[in-house]
């Protein structure tokens, strides 16, 4: 394997017709830029949700589209008190939990 096969591709912003590059572009954000997206960008993302398989086929879907800082805000406070309870639970150590909280 060649040192530019090992390398990721970059996320492309228009749609791309391979798979493989799709997948190998695929990253976890740990870290958002503070900037709008776009209400056509949204709806794109949610057509595209929309289509991920649902248990048992019931199709469950909802949705909340945030777009005040004060919610965003309480509902990542919710979400990181929620990780670190499955964290702990997980035996992880206290200091690598608050790290990962941190970042």
């Amino acid at each position: 394997m060649t040192t530019q096969s090992k390398q990721r591709p970059v996320t492309l912003p228009v749609r791309t017709n391979t798979l493989a590059t799709l997948l190998q572009s695929r990253r976890s954000v740990r870290k958002y830029q503070n900037r709008p997206v776009s209400p056509e960008s949204i709806e794109q993302i949610l057509e595209a949700a929309r289509w991920a398989p649902s248990p048992h086929g019931r199709q469950p879907w909802r949705f909340a589209i945030l777009t005040a800082q004060k919610l965003k805000l309480r509902l990542a406070d919710e979400m990181g008190s929620t990780w670190q309870q499955n964290l702990q639970m997980d035996g992880q150590n206290a200091e690598i939990v608050n790290i990962r909280l941190e970042k």
